[in-house]
């Protein structure tokens, strides 16, 4: 039988773990990390005058983007803490390069979904690179799509399912919409209608990611807002833990 450990995450003062009390691993635990394109980004003063780096899509690089440096900056304590406690574990970053079949993203880009892949791909091999020079041993990358694929999972037929049976009147998803709304007029100028119907679609993607059967196994360790964050368990009976950031979007 593979040890289970408790980790105390109250040392770990920027992260959380969403809807439950204490994080447990086993050893062969996975943990899954999913990370956005190198989307260009613009530097802006947050709520309390403090320096903040936010997407715009006024571009896509080829770099390794920086919601991967905030990611493995901030989580890298607790990778190393599991390390301390000899916990067997694999950490698996997936960039998400299904993200290059949305039009509204494309078209502000103004690029093809094959070059949107293909910038992706690089952007994988310059997190690895970095993953190697921190001597993560226990972090890989990969693309999402090829991931999926590789499972055998129907990630955008099961965005459909969830879309059609998501209650938009539901608390968790409301307060989506609260949060996507300012960032969908800065980023594509979508009208309130417009962000509505997109807002209910991006829930049910990270629900997506959440349902396939291996990353329920495991853990979602993520850079995202606490409600995009409990969209990884939306209409899912066996919660999955997930941990994120404090303080992003």
């Amino acid at each position: 039988m593979a040890k289970k450990i408790k980790v105390d995450l109250r040392e770990f003062s920027n992260l959380v773990l969403l809807g439950q009390k204490d994080l447990v691993v086993e050893d062969g635990v996975v943990i899954y990390s999913p990370v956005c394109p190198d989307y260009h980004f613009e530097e802006i003063k947050n709520l309390f005058g403090q320096s903040e780096r936010v997407h715009d899509f006024d571009g896509l690089g080829e770099g390794k983007g920086i919601v991967y440096e905030k990611l493995i900056t901030q989580t890298n304590g607790l990778l190393r803490r599991l390390e301390e406690l000899k916990v067997e574990y694999r950490h698996l970053l997936l960039v998400a390069d299904v993200e290059g079949t949305d039009k509204v993203i494309l078209n502000k880009l103004r690029i093809t979904k094959d070059e949107f892949i293909r910038r992706c791909r690089k952007t994988c091999r310059e997190i690895n690179r970095d993953l190697k020079r921190r001597k993560l041993l226990n972090s890989r990358c990969e693309l999402m799509g090829k991931f999926f694929e590789e499972e055998g999972y129907d990630f955008y037929g099961k965005i459909e399912e969830i879309a059609k049976k998501s209650d938009a009147s539901s608390g968790l998803l409301r307060g989506v919409r609260e949060v996507r709304l300012p960032l969908h007029r800065f980023w594509f100028g979508l009208a309130n209608e417009q962000s509505y119907e997109r807002s209910i679609r991006e829930a049910a993607m990270y629900a997506s990611f959440g349902h396939c059967s291996k990353i329920s196994d495991g853990i979602i360790l993520c850079a995202d807002s606490e409600v995009l964050s409990g969209c990884y368990n939306l209409l899912k009976k066996k919660k999955t833990p997930a941990i994120y950031l404090k303080g992003s979007y």
